[in-house]
């Protein structure tokens, strides 16, 4: 157990000295290649789990293609890739309850429930993480190759 945590830190710090001589260019093909398979999860699980909407709100339901047209990837400097619900469809607000949970409130006061949210984020990155990580290693060797390492 000691080792494989040793080597995993060895490995992380080799990655990360690594990742200092990548190109920008060269870190946004890496990291959108690990964003692939996470993405492409979360969509499958968000577009199941969004028509079987065990909260019974018919908005959920209707705004489910809208929420799912707002998920977008995006470069950030530095050759950060981010994924997240656009402000332009002004739906974040939504994945977020979806995603946490909310206390339902009325007009008469208590009491109040709290809804379980569908913790689709943390599902996905721990159902994605090998696939995300081996898409990640597969961009790096194909960026190694192209320089000729």
């Amino acid at each position: 157990m000691a080792n494989e945590i040793l080597n995993e830190v060895n490995m992380d710090k080799k990655l990360e000295e690594l990742g200092k001589s990548f190109t920008e260019k060269e870190r946004f093909e890496i990291n959108g290649a690990a964003m692939k398979p996470f993405e492409k999860h979360l969509r499958n699980f968000l577009q199941t789990n969004l028509k079987n909407n065990p909260y019974g709100a018919k908005q959920i339901s209707n705004g489910e293609q809208h929420l799912l047209d707002t998920l977008k990837r995006n470069k950030v400097s530095g050759g950060e890739v981010e994924l997240g619900f656009t402000k332009k469809g002004k739906k974040a607000y939504i994945g977020r309850f979806l995603n946490d949970g909310w206390d339902v409130k009325n007009q008469y006061g208590g009491p109040y429930r709290h809804v379980e949210g569908m913790h689709f984020w943390e599902e996905t990155e721990s159902a994605t993480e090998h696939e995300v990580k081996k898409a990640e290693l597969e961009a790096i060797k194909k960026v190694m190759k192209r320089r000729g390492l």
